[in-house]
């Protein structure tokens, strides 16, 4: 019987909050020089040594290889499982997996005990423990095969938010896709490695390459029959045809979307699409649609909160002066998010032509959109001023127009 680096790896693990390497080997009674070599991978370790740590530990150590194989294929399966919307099948799994915990974690399977429970804490939207299991696996990275270094990405990225986490999931997932093959991927892990690189690419601003990358996930997601993430990424796909400007596209895509998500009662569908006709509707001022849409929205459960802006400048065109205010000062008080805190005070300083609250606030709204790179978005904040200014101070107005350009 061999010694690996996997049990080298195992002891490091049992012994790393307990004992440094000089410690332990006083302990056991070895020469530290021969544990510090041992661990450092320059000489190899003999079965007496194992045995003399575990011992120490009151480990019994398994070296059945088999369990390895058993715990590789559950952690694919369980990721499988929470790709496919398959909750009970994924709980089922986990729970037969508990009953041998024990059992995996003193033996070759140690190096996925980790990952599996992060599926599982996930799946539960405890975030924390998912942290907590990720930093776990770090000293595992080197020895991982390409389809559990990607399953750890896609799982490290799940709990990241894009817009204001863009720059440090571009330096995480890019390094790992540049030097990690992608054949013979397992196809749930490529469909959403794709979908994943398709969002970093749109928020960094290359549209045409994020469509590249959605239709390769989608391509994915077909073979798989994975209905739903063919929608998530199509609901994705209009989203980079808005951003081109490309609004009949945008809006058939989005209108065919939300008729599937309709027939199939895809709540977590539904909701993004409303979220995106709305504002689609918003940019194009077909304000009758953007109340609809708002409105469905949220009968949904969509709690996005750009809708309560878009909400607010219709009131502004369209309400008295008398109850615009209280309308909008309502939103104001029970908002929470800043960006849209400023984007509301913005448009309550135009509605009462205070032009020292718009310039704060405008600056404010331009500030908050380019930190995200929300681009039309940013377009919308500068046409609702240049459609103050124009009434207001003309000079300013043309300033504004030039800058846009």
């Amino acid at each position: 019987m061999e010694i690996t680096a996997l049990e080298i790896l195992f002891c490091k693990k049992i012994h790393k909050d307990i004992d440094d390497t000089q410690s332990l080997a006083e302990k056991i009674n070895v020469n530290k020089s021969l544990l510090y070599d041992v661990e450092a991978g320059r000489r190899s370790m003999s079965i007496s040594l194992f045995n003399k740590i575990t011992k120490y530990y009151g480990i019994t150590y398994d070296h059945d290889e088999s369990l390895y194989k058993e715990a590789y294929d559950i952690l694919i399966k369980l990721f499988q499982l929470l790709i496919s919307y398959q909750p009970d099948e994924l709980y089922k799994l986990y729970d037969s997996y508990k009953a041998k915990q024990t059992i995996y974690e003193n033996s070759k399977a140690f190096v996925f005990v980790d990952l599996i429970n992060a599926i599982y804490y996930l799946k539960k939207y405890e975030y924390d423990e998912v942290k907590h299991c990720l930093n776990n696996c770090k000293d595992y990275l080197e020895i991982y095969d390409n389809n559990i270094i990607y399953l750890y990405a896609m799982i490290w990225i799940f709990r990241k938010k894009i817009y204001q986490e863009l720059t440090e999931i571009k330096n995480f997932i890019m390094p790992i896709y540049k030097d990690n093959s992608i054949v013979d991927l397992n196809p749930y892990i490529e469909a959403m490695l794709y979908f994943q690189l398709a969002r970093i690419t749109q928020v960094s601003g290359n549209i045409i390459e994020a469509l590249k990358y959605y239709d390769k996930s989608i391509q994915c997601y077909y073979k798989l029959n994975l209905h739903q993430r063919v929608i998530q990424n199509e609901i994705q796909k209009a989203d980079c045809y808005s951003i081109l400007k490309q609004y009949s596209l945008a809006e058939k895509l989005y209108l065919d979307v939300y008729e599937e998500s309709l027939k199939h009662n895809y709540k977590f569908r539904l909701m993004p699409c409303c979220d995106n006709l709305a504002f689609l509707y918003f940019v194009q001022q077909d304000y009758d649609n953007t109340l609809k849409f708002i409105e469905q929205a949220r009968k949904y459960g969509s709690t996005f909160p750009d809708l309560n802006y878009y909400e607010a400048y219709i009131i502004y065109q369209r309400e008295s002066k008398l109850i615009a205010r209280r309308k909008i000062k309502k939103l104001i008080e029970t908002e929470k998010d800043v960006r849209i805190i400023h984007t509301l005070k913005f448009i309550q300083a135009m509605l009462n032509e205070n032009d020292k609250n718009i310039e704060k606030y405008f600056a404010y709204c331009v500030e908050d959109y380019q930190k995200i790179n929300a681009q039309l978005d940013l377009e919308l904040i500068y046409k609702m001023a240049i459609s103050y200014y124009k009434i207001h101070d003309k000079n300013r107005a043309y300033e504004l127009m030039e800058t846009i350009l």
